[in-house]
């Protein structure tokens, strides 16, 4: 997925990965385990909880775009839009991560919430897919999530 500076600047490469679905997290943790991070009884017991949010996570290689971002002014420059019932979904959270020298920016995890203020669900059960854009600065990133494959052995994987 490219995001494209403002004013029809370079182009930049960014990952926006949806963290929050089994397949994913089954994959960062097995990652985990096998780099000696962590042990394979604690990598199953975090993969059977469920997650309280959705998570998108936004990395690339010129992350440099958000350093002077703070992580208020991205939340309130993204947004899920899904595609049926054009529901606007905002973030409830959002986190930078920090290489170790504490500065640079690695990634972004971006949590959307999984249930509205009155209880409904925010991505319905007939929702095919969703739009996801993040403006920081003078970057724009968009994409599109298609929830029809985004299935595994149990079922949905959101």
């Amino acid at each position: 997925m490219a995001g494209q500076m403002a004013g029809g600047g370079a182009m930049a490469t960014f990952a926006v990965r949806w963290s929050s679905s089994r397949t994913v997290r089954e994959a960062l943790l097995r990652s985990a385990v096998l780099a000696g991070s962590l042990k394979e009884d604690e990598g199953e017991k975090q993969l059977a909880q469920p997650t309280e949010d959705y998570q998108v996570i936004l990395s690339g290689t010129q992350m440099s775009a958000f350093q002077s971002a703070e992580e208020a002014g991205v939340k309130a420059r993204t947004l899920l839009i899904t595609k049926k019932a054009k529901q606007r979904i905002e973030p409830s959270k959002v986190e930078f991560q920090r290489n170790t020298d504490g500065k640079t920016i690695r990634g972004i995890i971006i949590s959307f919430p999984r249930r509205t203020a009155t209880g409904e669900a925010t991505i319905g059960a007939d929702e095919k897919g969703a739009d996801f854009s993040c403006s920081p600065g003078k970057v724009v990133i968009k994409t599109s999530f298609d929830f029809s494959k985004m299935y595994d052995s149990q079922g949905r994987d959101l």
